[in-house]
């Protein structure tokens, strides 16, 4: 017997099938989105950006603070793709009896292929969100300090000079990232 795709879900309350091509519009969106990260100097060669942070990070010298937080953040993000991965596997997700018992074995490596899919689409918009994460999280920690530095010195002429530069870089970074919110 053939398999039915089902489009709309039936009123038993059953999830509709999925086939391989409906993980195409998030994999084809994460991709765009690391172009994206790529094309305006975020990493690469350059790294302009990344550069320009880790430059600030270290001159205003919360370059540890940061780099501890992107581990954590960093551990965040693998256990979710392994909890994704995992949730695949203990629905019966990766190992469907249905199929081996109507003995279609070519449709059995096509639903395998499917979960194979769907674990790297996850990897691949996880990284996605890891790299804006990871620049948002440096941009968070730059107000922080202004803020600190100020309450804490009270010269506004200094504060003012700071302000100007931090604008520079916060815009800066800003423009790197603002396509991956789309």
């Amino acid at each position: 017997a053939a398999t039915r795709v089902m489009l709309l879900p039936q009123h038993s309350g059953q999830e509709p099938e999925r086939g391989p091509l409906s993980q195409v519009p998030m994999a084809v969106g994460a991709l765009c989105g690391l172009a994206l990260l790529s094309s305006s100097g975020f990493w690469g060669s350059t790294g302009e950006t990344l550069t320009l942070l880790r430059a600030y990070a270290s001159k205003q010298g919360f370059l540890h603070q940061w780099q501890r937080q992107t581990m954590f953040d960093t551990c965040a993000m693998l256990m979710m793709w392994a909890a994704c991965i995992i949730s695949l596997i203990v629905t019966g997700a990766f190992f469907d009896p249905k199929h081996i018992e109507e003995g279609i074995a070519w449709e059995r490596e096509f639903q395998s292929l499917h979960k194979i899919a769907i674990s790297l689409v996850c990897g691949i918009l996880l990284e996605l969100v890891f790299c804006v994460l990871y620049v948002c999280r440096c941009l968070s920690l730059m107000v922080d300090t202004f803020c600190h530095h100020v309450v804490e010195d009270l010269d506004l002429s200094v504060a003012a000079e700071e302000w100007n530069l931090l604008q520079a870089v916060l815009r800066k970074a800003s423009a790197a990232i603002e396509y991956c919110f789309i």
